[in-house]
Protein backbone atom coordinates (compact mmCIF):
# COMPACT_ATOMS: atom_id res chain seq x y z
CA UNK A 1 0.00 0.00 0.00
CA UNK A 2 2.85 2.66 -0.13
CA UNK A 3 2.65 2.77 -4.02
CA UNK A 4 -0.13 5.07 -5.25
CA UNK A 5 -2.71 3.70 -7.76
CA UNK A 6 -3.65 6.35 -10.48
CA UNK A 7 -6.57 7.72 -9.25
CA UNK A 8 -8.76 6.10 -11.87
CA UNK A 9 -7.47 2.45 -11.51
CA UNK A 10 -8.56 3.03 -7.50
CA UNK A 11 -11.83 4.24 -8.74
CA UNK A 12 -12.39 1.37 -10.97
CA UNK A 13 -11.75 -1.00 -8.58
CA UNK A 14 -13.80 0.44 -5.91
CA UNK A 15 -16.61 0.94 -8.04
CA UNK A 16 -16.31 -2.71 -9.23
CA UNK A 17 -16.66 -4.54 -6.27
CA UNK A 18 -19.89 -2.68 -5.26
CA UNK A 19 -22.23 -5.01 -6.56
CA UNK A 20 -20.32 -8.13 -4.73
CA UNK A 21 -21.11 -6.12 -1.54
CA UNK A 22 -24.44 -5.62 -2.38
CA UNK A 23 -24.79 -9.41 -2.79
CA UNK A 24 -22.70 -10.09 0.55
CA UNK A 25 -25.35 -7.17 2.28
CA UNK A 26 -28.78 -8.76 0.55
CA UNK A 27 -28.21 -12.27 -0.21
CA UNK A 28 -25.64 -13.35 2.05
CA UNK A 29 -26.80 -11.96 5.42
CA UNK A 30 -30.45 -13.13 4.52
CA UNK A 31 -29.10 -16.76 3.75
CA UNK A 32 -28.10 -16.84 7.06
CA UNK A 33 -31.26 -15.97 8.76
CA UNK A 34 -33.05 -18.49 6.33
CA UNK A 35 -30.17 -21.24 7.29
CA UNK A 36 -30.14 -20.56 10.86
CA UNK A 37 -30.46 -24.13 12.80
CA UNK A 38 -32.22 -22.55 15.91
CA UNK A 39 -33.60 -19.48 17.63
CA UNK A 40 -30.43 -19.26 19.53
CA UNK A 41 -27.37 -19.75 16.89
CA UNK A 42 -29.74 -16.68 15.06
CA UNK A 43 -29.45 -14.84 18.24
CA UNK A 44 -25.71 -15.37 18.51
CA UNK A 45 -25.04 -13.99 14.67
CA UNK A 46 -27.25 -11.18 14.91
CA UNK A 47 -24.50 -8.48 16.23
CA UNK A 48 -22.76 -9.27 12.69
CA UNK A 49 -25.65 -8.36 10.73
CA UNK A 50 -27.30 -5.69 11.93
CA UNK A 51 -24.76 -3.57 11.80
CA UNK A 52 -25.29 -3.67 8.36
CA UNK A 53 -28.42 -1.87 8.00
CA UNK A 54 -28.32 1.32 10.23
CA UNK A 55 -30.92 2.79 11.16
CA UNK A 56 -30.77 5.24 10.49
CA UNK A 57 -30.11 4.24 6.08
CA UNK A 58 -27.29 6.88 6.43
CA UNK A 59 -25.50 4.50 8.64
CA UNK A 60 -26.28 1.11 6.88
CA UNK A 61 -23.20 -0.12 5.54
CA UNK A 62 -23.81 0.12 1.80
CA UNK A 63 -24.66 3.58 2.18
CA UNK A 64 -21.36 4.26 3.71
CA UNK A 65 -19.83 2.79 1.35
CA UNK A 66 -21.58 4.95 -1.43
CA UNK A 67 -20.43 7.72 -0.11
CA UNK A 68 -16.98 6.78 0.46
CA UNK A 69 -17.27 6.20 -3.64
CA UNK A 70 -18.41 10.00 -3.87
CA UNK A 71 -15.60 11.17 -2.51
CA UNK A 72 -13.22 9.34 -4.21
CA UNK A 73 -14.64 11.02 -7.69
CA UNK A 74 -16.93 8.28 -8.55
CA UNK A 75 -19.16 9.21 -11.14
CA UNK A 76 -22.42 8.70 -9.41
CA UNK A 77 -24.28 6.80 -12.02
CA UNK A 78 -21.50 3.84 -10.78
CA UNK A 79 -22.42 4.01 -7.03
CA UNK A 80 -25.83 2.32 -7.34
CA UNK A 81 -26.09 -1.48 -7.27
CA UNK A 82 -27.14 -2.75 -10.52
CA UNK A 83 -31.03 -3.27 -10.92
CA UNK A 84 -30.77 -6.67 -12.14
CA UNK A 85 -28.27 -7.98 -9.17
CA UNK A 86 -30.24 -10.85 -8.88
CA UNK A 87 -30.91 -12.18 -12.66
CA UNK A 88 -28.54 -14.60 -14.29
CA UNK A 89 -26.99 -12.26 -16.51
CA UNK A 90 -25.78 -10.10 -13.86
CA UNK A 91 -21.93 -10.51 -13.52
CA UNK A 92 -22.34 -11.76 -9.65
CA UNK A 93 -24.91 -14.82 -10.72
CA UNK A 94 -22.82 -17.87 -9.86
CA UNK A 95 -21.84 -16.01 -6.68
CA UNK A 96 -25.36 -15.33 -5.50
CA UNK A 97 -26.20 -19.37 -6.91
CA UNK A 98 -23.32 -20.37 -4.72
CA UNK A 99 -24.73 -18.58 -1.42
CA UNK A 100 -28.66 -19.80 -2.45
CA UNK A 101 -27.15 -23.76 -2.49
CA UNK A 102 -24.39 -23.47 0.46
CA UNK A 103 -25.31 -25.11 4.07
CA UNK A 104 -25.33 -23.03 6.84
CA UNK A 105 -21.48 -24.30 7.91
CA UNK A 106 -20.86 -23.09 4.61
CA UNK A 107 -22.56 -19.79 5.03
CA UNK A 108 -20.55 -19.12 8.57
CA UNK A 109 -17.75 -19.73 6.51
CA UNK A 110 -18.47 -17.31 3.79
CA UNK A 111 -19.35 -14.99 6.39
CA UNK A 112 -16.04 -15.28 8.00
CA UNK A 113 -14.10 -14.61 5.26
CA UNK A 114 -15.51 -10.93 4.72
CA UNK A 115 -15.25 -10.37 8.22
CA UNK A 116 -11.60 -11.30 8.52
CA UNK A 117 -10.36 -8.41 6.33
CA UNK A 118 -11.63 -5.78 8.91
CA UNK A 119 -9.27 -6.36 12.27
CA UNK A 120 -5.51 -6.04 9.47
CA UNK A 121 -6.04 -5.01 6.15
CA UNK A 122 -8.62 -1.75 6.25
CA UNK A 123 -6.62 0.29 8.81
CA UNK A 124 -3.63 -0.14 6.39
CA UNK A 125 -6.02 0.50 3.30
CA UNK A 126 -7.83 3.50 4.77
CA UNK A 127 -4.19 4.93 6.02
CA UNK A 128 -3.48 4.52 1.71
CA UNK A 129 -6.34 6.15 0.93
CA UNK A 130 -5.88 9.49 3.24
CA UNK A 131 -2.10 10.05 2.54
CA UNK A 132 -2.47 9.08 -1.57
CA UNK A 133 -5.93 10.87 -2.32
CA UNK A 134 -6.17 13.47 0.03
CA UNK A 135 -9.73 11.91 1.69
CA UNK A 136 -10.90 13.06 5.32
CA UNK A 137 -12.05 10.42 8.42
CA UNK A 138 -15.08 10.43 7.51
CA UNK A 139 -14.56 9.58 3.77
CA UNK A 140 -13.15 6.24 4.57
CA UNK A 141 -15.47 5.89 7.44
CA UNK A 142 -16.46 2.26 5.83
CA UNK A 143 -13.33 0.68 6.32
CA UNK A 144 -12.66 2.49 10.24
CA UNK A 145 -16.03 1.06 11.02
CA UNK A 146 -15.10 -2.69 9.83
CA UNK A 147 -11.72 -2.34 11.33
CA UNK A 148 -12.32 -2.35 14.91
CA UNK A 149 -16.14 -4.03 14.70
CA UNK A 150 -15.17 -6.99 12.89
CA UNK A 151 -12.65 -8.07 15.50
CA UNK A 152 -15.60 -8.94 17.72
CA UNK A 153 -17.53 -10.52 14.70
CA UNK A 154 -14.77 -12.69 13.61
CA UNK A 155 -14.57 -14.40 17.43
CA UNK A 156 -18.20 -14.81 17.35
CA UNK A 157 -18.10 -16.19 14.02
CA UNK A 158 -14.88 -18.53 14.97
CA UNK A 159 -17.27 -19.70 17.87
CA UNK A 160 -20.41 -20.34 16.13
CA UNK A 161 -18.29 -22.85 13.68
CA UNK A 162 -16.66 -24.18 16.53
CA UNK A 163 -19.73 -25.89 17.64
CA UNK A 164 -21.57 -25.92 14.65
CA UNK A 165 -19.39 -27.80 12.25
CA UNK A 166 -20.21 -31.80 13.58
CA UNK A 167 -18.19 -33.88 11.06
CA UNK A 168 -15.07 -34.17 8.89
CA UNK A 169 -17.50 -33.59 5.60
CA UNK A 170 -18.68 -29.99 7.74
CA UNK A 171 -14.91 -29.23 8.53
CA UNK A 172 -13.96 -29.98 4.74
CA UNK A 173 -17.01 -27.91 3.52
CA UNK A 174 -15.92 -25.15 5.54
CA UNK A 175 -12.30 -24.95 4.26
CA UNK A 176 -13.05 -25.45 0.95
CA UNK A 177 -15.05 -21.65 0.62
CA UNK A 178 -13.03 -20.48 2.54
CA UNK A 179 -10.09 -21.36 0.70
CA UNK A 180 -11.85 -20.37 -2.57
CA UNK A 181 -13.25 -17.30 -1.43
CA UNK A 182 -9.60 -16.11 -0.20
CA UNK A 183 -8.40 -17.26 -3.83
CA UNK A 184 -10.59 -15.26 -5.99
CA UNK A 185 -12.65 -12.04 -6.37
CA UNK A 186 -11.67 -9.05 -4.23
CA UNK A 187 -10.36 -10.90 -1.65
CA UNK A 188 -7.37 -11.38 -3.97
CA UNK A 189 -6.54 -7.59 -3.42
CA UNK A 190 -7.83 -7.27 0.43
CA UNK A 191 -8.17 -10.60 1.68
CA UNK A 192 -5.61 -11.59 4.65
CA UNK A 193 -5.16 -14.04 6.90
CA UNK A 194 -5.38 -13.50 10.48
CA UNK A 195 -1.31 -13.99 12.34
CA UNK A 196 -0.94 -15.16 15.99
CA UNK A 197 -1.09 -12.25 18.48
CA UNK A 198 -2.54 -11.56 22.07
CA UNK A 199 -5.77 -9.68 20.33
CA UNK A 200 -6.71 -12.78 18.47
CA UNK A 201 -7.22 -16.47 19.81
CA UNK A 202 -6.89 -18.11 16.41
CA UNK A 203 -3.78 -18.00 13.55
CA UNK A 204 -4.35 -21.26 11.26
CA UNK A 205 -7.74 -22.31 11.04
CA UNK A 206 -7.13 -25.65 9.70
CA UNK A 207 -5.63 -26.63 12.64
CA UNK A 208 -7.89 -24.61 15.00
CA UNK A 209 -11.06 -26.75 14.04
CA UNK A 210 -9.68 -29.88 14.50
CA UNK A 211 -8.31 -29.21 17.99
CA UNK A 212 -9.78 -30.95 21.20
CA UNK A 213 -10.85 -27.45 22.36
CA UNK A 214 -13.07 -26.40 19.56
CA UNK A 215 -14.39 -30.00 19.19
CA UNK A 216 -15.32 -30.60 22.74
CA UNK A 217 -17.06 -27.12 21.87
CA UNK A 218 -18.95 -28.54 19.62
CA UNK A 219 -21.01 -31.10 21.66
CA UNK A 220 -22.35 -28.94 23.75
CA UNK A 221 -25.07 -27.09 21.34
CA UNK A 222 -28.16 -27.34 22.80
CA UNK A 223 -28.02 -25.25 26.16
CA UNK A 224 -30.65 -22.64 26.98
CA UNK A 225 -29.62 -19.18 25.81
CA UNK A 226 -29.73 -16.51 28.56
CA UNK A 227 -31.90 -13.43 27.67
CA UNK A 228 -31.98 -9.93 29.55
CA UNK A 229 -35.65 -9.81 31.62
CA UNK A 230 -38.13 -7.79 30.12
CA UNK A 231 -38.35 -4.23 31.12
CA UNK A 232 -40.84 -3.80 34.31
CA UNK A 233 -41.72 -0.56 32.56
CA UNK A 234 -44.11 -2.47 29.83
CA UNK A 235 -45.79 -1.84 26.87
CA UNK A 236 -44.90 2.04 26.84
CA UNK A 237 -41.34 1.90 26.98
CA UNK A 238 -41.74 -0.91 24.57
CA UNK A 239 -42.81 0.95 21.90
CA UNK A 240 -39.80 3.07 22.28
CA UNK A 241 -37.37 0.94 22.09
CA UNK A 242 -35.10 1.53 18.94
CA UNK A 243 -38.09 2.33 17.08
CA UNK A 244 -37.07 5.14 14.47
CA UNK A 245 -38.71 4.58 11.03
CA UNK A 246 -37.22 6.77 8.64
CA UNK A 247 -39.80 7.80 6.31
CA UNK A 248 -39.15 7.49 2.76
CA UNK A 249 -42.47 7.57 1.29
CA UNK A 250 -44.68 10.61 2.86
CA UNK A 251 -48.33 10.18 3.47
CA UNK A 252 -50.17 11.82 1.23
CA UNK A 253 -48.87 8.36 -0.92
CA UNK A 254 -49.58 5.91 1.16
CA UNK A 255 -52.77 6.95 2.54
CA UNK A 256 -54.32 5.73 -0.86
CA UNK A 257 -53.09 2.41 -0.06
CA UNK A 258 -54.32 1.86 3.66
CA UNK A 259 -57.72 2.82 2.08
CA UNK A 260 -57.39 0.23 0.21
CA UNK A 261 -56.39 -2.18 2.51
CA UNK A 262 -58.89 -1.32 5.05
CA UNK A 263 -61.54 -1.07 2.53
CA UNK A 264 -60.56 -4.56 1.51
CA UNK A 265 -60.96 -5.85 4.77
CA UNK A 266 -64.23 -4.91 5.76
CA UNK A 267 -65.60 -6.28 2.76
CA UNK A 268 -64.30 -9.74 3.82
CA UNK A 269 -65.37 -9.94 6.99
CA UNK A 270 -69.12 -10.13 6.43
CA UNK A 271 -68.35 -12.58 3.97
CA UNK A 272 -66.19 -14.49 6.14
CA UNK A 273 -68.41 -14.97 9.31
CA UNK A 274 -72.00 -15.66 9.26
CA UNK A 275 -72.96 -16.54 12.15
CA UNK A 276 -74.38 -14.28 15.30
CA UNK A 277 -71.41 -13.51 17.65
CA UNK A 278 -71.75 -13.49 21.33
CA UNK A 279 -71.17 -9.99 22.98
CA UNK A 280 -67.87 -10.98 24.12
CA UNK A 281 -65.51 -14.24 23.97
CA UNK A 282 -65.35 -16.26 26.47
CA UNK A 283 -63.41 -19.41 26.10
CA UNK A 284 -63.32 -21.53 29.00
CA UNK A 285 -61.04 -24.14 27.49
CA UNK A 286 -56.97 -23.18 28.45
CA UNK A 287 -55.94 -26.00 25.34
CA UNK A 288 -58.08 -24.40 22.98
CA UNK A 289 -56.18 -21.00 23.52
CA UNK A 290 -52.87 -22.72 24.13
CA UNK A 291 -53.88 -24.62 20.63
CA UNK A 292 -53.99 -20.85 19.30
CA UNK A 293 -50.76 -19.92 20.46
CA UNK A 294 -48.86 -22.70 19.31
CA UNK A 295 -50.33 -21.72 15.68
CA UNK A 296 -49.35 -17.51 16.54
CA UNK A 297 -45.96 -19.51 17.00
CA UNK A 298 -45.56 -21.39 14.22
CA UNK A 299 -46.49 -18.21 12.05
CA UNK A 300 -43.81 -16.10 14.13
CA UNK A 301 -41.58 -18.92 12.89
CA UNK A 302 -42.28 -18.47 9.67
CA UNK A 303 -41.84 -14.84 9.73
CA UNK A 304 -38.20 -15.21 11.28
CA UNK A 305 -36.68 -18.16 8.99
CA UNK A 306 -38.53 -17.56 6.11
CA UNK A 307 -40.54 -14.47 5.22
CA UNK A 308 -37.99 -11.69 6.36
CA UNK A 309 -35.02 -13.26 5.22
CA UNK A 310 -36.78 -13.53 1.74
CA UNK A 311 -37.73 -10.11 1.81
CA UNK A 312 -34.38 -9.16 2.45
CA UNK A 313 -33.01 -10.90 -0.06
CA UNK A 314 -35.55 -9.50 -2.41
CA UNK A 315 -35.95 -5.54 -1.52
CA UNK A 316 -35.43 -3.21 -4.65
CA UNK A 317 -33.28 -0.98 -3.18
CA UNK A 318 -31.09 -0.16 -0.19
CA UNK A 319 -34.16 2.09 1.33
CA UNK A 320 -36.07 -0.76 1.47
CA UNK A 321 -33.72 -2.89 3.36
CA UNK A 322 -33.22 -0.96 6.20
CA UNK A 323 -36.89 -0.17 6.38
CA UNK A 324 -37.93 -3.78 6.30
CA UNK A 325 -34.73 -4.59 9.21
CA UNK A 326 -36.96 -2.49 11.34
CA UNK A 327 -39.43 -5.02 11.18
CA UNK A 328 -37.02 -8.12 11.44
CA UNK A 329 -34.88 -6.43 14.12
CA UNK A 330 -38.01 -5.51 16.27
CA UNK A 331 -39.08 -9.22 15.64
CA UNK A 332 -35.58 -10.94 16.21
CA UNK A 333 -34.85 -8.29 19.41
CA UNK A 334 -31.51 -7.43 18.18
CA UNK A 335 -30.89 -5.15 20.95
CA UNK A 336 -29.64 -6.07 24.28
CA UNK A 337 -32.46 -4.22 25.81
CA UNK A 338 -34.95 -6.82 24.49
CA UNK A 339 -36.13 -10.24 24.71
CA UNK A 340 -37.00 -11.95 21.32
CA UNK A 341 -40.64 -12.04 20.47
CA UNK A 342 -40.35 -15.67 20.16
CA UNK A 343 -39.23 -15.93 23.30
CA UNK A 344 -41.96 -14.00 25.16
CA UNK A 345 -44.31 -16.19 23.20
CA UNK A 346 -42.16 -19.62 23.95
CA UNK A 347 -42.61 -18.62 27.90
CA UNK A 348 -46.28 -18.10 27.70
CA UNK A 349 -46.99 -21.00 26.14
CA UNK A 350 -44.80 -23.16 28.61
CA UNK A 351 -47.06 -21.07 30.95
CA UNK A 352 -50.02 -22.34 29.78
CA UNK A 353 -48.91 -26.51 29.62
CA UNK A 354 -46.60 -25.80 32.48
CA UNK A 355 -43.30 -27.61 30.69
CA UNK A 356 -41.01 -26.74 28.89
CA UNK A 357 -42.47 -25.50 25.09
CA UNK A 358 -40.60 -26.85 21.83
CA UNK A 359 -40.20 -25.46 18.33
CA UNK A 360 -43.31 -26.15 16.76
CA UNK A 361 -42.88 -28.53 13.66
CA UNK A 362 -42.24 -27.00 9.91
CA UNK A 363 -45.19 -27.30 7.13
CA UNK A 364 -42.74 -28.26 3.75
CA UNK A 365 -45.83 -27.36 1.35
CA UNK A 366 -46.24 -23.92 3.34
CA UNK A 367 -42.58 -23.58 3.34
CA UNK A 368 -42.11 -24.23 -0.15
CA UNK A 369 -44.93 -21.60 -1.38
CA UNK A 370 -43.82 -18.73 0.75
CA UNK A 371 -40.44 -19.08 -0.92
CA UNK A 372 -41.63 -19.14 -4.18
CA UNK A 373 -43.92 -15.84 -3.60
CA UNK A 374 -42.82 -12.64 -5.46
CA UNK A 375 -41.66 -9.88 -3.19
CA UNK A 376 -45.07 -7.69 -3.54
CA UNK A 377 -46.77 -10.67 -2.40
CA UNK A 378 -44.90 -11.43 0.16
CA UNK A 379 -45.54 -8.10 1.13
CA UNK A 380 -48.80 -8.05 1.02
CA UNK A 381 -49.29 -11.43 2.79
CA UNK A 382 -46.34 -11.55 5.04
CA UNK A 383 -46.58 -7.47 6.22
CA UNK A 384 -49.62 -6.19 5.35
CA UNK A 385 -52.59 -8.89 5.76
CA UNK A 386 -51.08 -10.80 8.82
CA UNK A 387 -50.31 -7.75 10.74
CA UNK A 388 -53.58 -6.20 10.21
CA UNK A 389 -55.47 -9.53 11.48
CA UNK A 390 -53.00 -9.38 14.62
CA UNK A 391 -53.57 -5.61 15.32
CA UNK A 392 -57.26 -6.27 15.26
CA UNK A 393 -57.26 -9.55 17.57
CA UNK A 394 -54.24 -9.68 19.88
CA UNK A 395 -56.23 -7.40 22.63
CA UNK A 396 -59.34 -9.74 22.03
CA UNK A 397 -57.29 -12.71 22.55
CA UNK A 398 -55.48 -11.56 25.21
CA UNK A 399 -58.66 -10.74 27.01
CA UNK A 400 -60.01 -13.90 26.48
CA UNK A 401 -56.53 -15.47 28.01
CA UNK A 402 -57.13 -13.37 31.17
CA UNK A 403 -60.75 -14.37 31.23
CA UNK A 404 -60.01 -18.23 31.06
CA UNK A 405 -59.47 -20.36 34.23
CA UNK A 406 -55.41 -19.94 34.45
CA UNK A 407 -53.35 -17.98 37.11
CA UNK A 408 -51.72 -16.21 34.68
CA UNK A 409 -51.24 -12.77 35.71
CA UNK A 410 -50.93 -9.50 33.26
CA UNK A 411 -47.55 -9.47 34.01
CA UNK A 412 -47.34 -13.12 32.23
CA UNK A 413 -48.69 -11.44 28.80
CA UNK A 414 -46.16 -9.20 27.53
CA UNK A 415 -45.56 -10.68 24.43
CA UNK A 416 -49.63 -9.31 23.73
CA UNK A 417 -48.03 -5.66 23.54
CA UNK A 418 -45.00 -6.46 22.17
CA UNK A 419 -46.77 -8.34 19.10
CA UNK A 420 -48.85 -5.44 18.91
CA UNK A 421 -45.99 -2.93 18.58
CA UNK A 422 -44.36 -4.92 15.78
CA UNK A 423 -47.65 -5.64 14.13
CA UNK A 424 -48.14 -2.08 14.10
CA UNK A 425 -44.19 -1.00 12.36
CA UNK A 426 -44.69 -3.94 10.00
CA UNK A 427 -47.97 -3.07 8.60
CA UNK A 428 -46.91 0.36 8.30
CA UNK A 429 -43.92 -0.65 6.35
CA UNK A 430 -46.06 -2.76 4.73
CA UNK A 431 -47.85 -0.09 3.37
CA UNK A 432 -45.09 1.71 2.54
CA UNK A 433 -43.51 -0.57 0.09
CA UNK A 434 -47.25 -1.03 -1.75
CA UNK A 435 -47.14 2.33 -2.81
CA UNK A 436 -43.67 2.85 -3.97
CA UNK A 437 -43.36 -0.53 -5.79
CA UNK A 438 -47.07 -1.85 -6.72
CA UNK A 439 -48.87 -0.68 -9.85
CA UNK A 440 -51.22 1.65 -8.67
CA UNK A 441 -54.33 -0.96 -10.72
CA UNK A 442 -52.65 -4.33 -8.48
CA UNK A 443 -53.04 -3.18 -5.24
CA UNK A 444 -56.44 -4.14 -5.09
CA UNK A 445 -55.82 -7.84 -6.01
CA UNK A 446 -52.58 -8.23 -4.04
CA UNK A 447 -54.07 -7.25 -0.78
CA UNK A 448 -57.68 -9.05 -1.34
CA UNK A 449 -55.81 -12.09 -2.30
CA UNK A 450 -53.28 -11.80 0.82
CA UNK A 451 -56.17 -11.45 3.26
CA UNK A 452 -57.90 -13.94 2.14
CA UNK A 453 -54.96 -16.73 2.38
CA UNK A 454 -54.38 -14.82 5.67
CA UNK A 455 -57.78 -15.59 7.12
CA UNK A 456 -57.41 -18.99 6.11
CA UNK A 457 -54.09 -19.60 7.69
CA UNK A 458 -53.41 -16.95 10.31
CA UNK A 459 -54.18 -18.17 14.13
CA UNK A 460 -55.63 -15.31 15.18
CA UNK A 461 -58.47 -15.31 12.21
CA UNK A 462 -60.81 -17.34 14.57
CA UNK A 463 -61.09 -14.03 16.73
CA UNK A 464 -61.71 -11.81 13.84
CA UNK A 465 -65.26 -11.08 14.44
CA UNK A 466 -64.95 -10.43 17.81
CA UNK A 467 -62.34 -7.73 17.28
CA UNK A 468 -64.75 -6.24 14.62
CA UNK A 469 -67.19 -5.66 17.44
CA UNK A 470 -64.88 -4.11 19.34
CA UNK A 471 -63.73 -1.96 16.75
CA UNK A 472 -65.10 2.01 16.14
CA UNK A 473 -66.65 1.92 13.03
CA UNK A 474 -65.26 5.16 11.94
CA UNK A 475 -61.26 4.37 12.35
CA UNK A 476 -59.61 4.04 9.55
CA UNK A 477 -56.04 3.44 11.58
CA UNK A 478 -55.22 1.63 14.13
CA UNK A 479 -54.15 4.04 16.69
CA UNK A 480 -51.24 1.96 18.21
CA UNK A 481 -49.25 2.23 14.74
CA UNK A 482 -49.44 6.29 15.03
CA UNK A 483 -47.77 6.03 18.30
CA UNK A 484 -45.18 3.58 16.98
CA UNK A 485 -44.38 5.75 14.14
CA UNK A 486 -44.55 8.88 15.89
Amino acid sequence: MNDRLPLEECQAFYSGIRDGLAVFNRVLLGRLLEESPTERARSELLPVIAVEFGPPASAAHPAIFKRFLRSLGVPESETHESADLLEPTNACAAEVEALCNMSWCELLARLLVGETQGPVVFPVILDALRRNYGLSSFDVQYFSIHATHDKKDTEILFDLLARTVKSQADEDAVLRVVDEAFDGGRYLVTGCRLEPSPRYRFADYSSSMTSGSMRKKAVDVSEPTEFPAESPKGASEAREVGISLERVVDDANAAPIREIVHRAWAALRPRSYDEPLPSHPRPTDIGAVRHLLQGARRSAQEWEFVVAPRLLQMCPDLDARVLLWQVAHASYGTRRSEVPAMKLLTDLLSALSHENETSVAEEPSRKAALRQSSFLELVSRGLVAENLIALECLPVVKGALLSAPSRLRESDLTYFDRARRDAGLGLEVGIDFLARYAAADAVDGLVERALHHALDASPFAPFAPFAERARSPHSRRHPDVTATIA
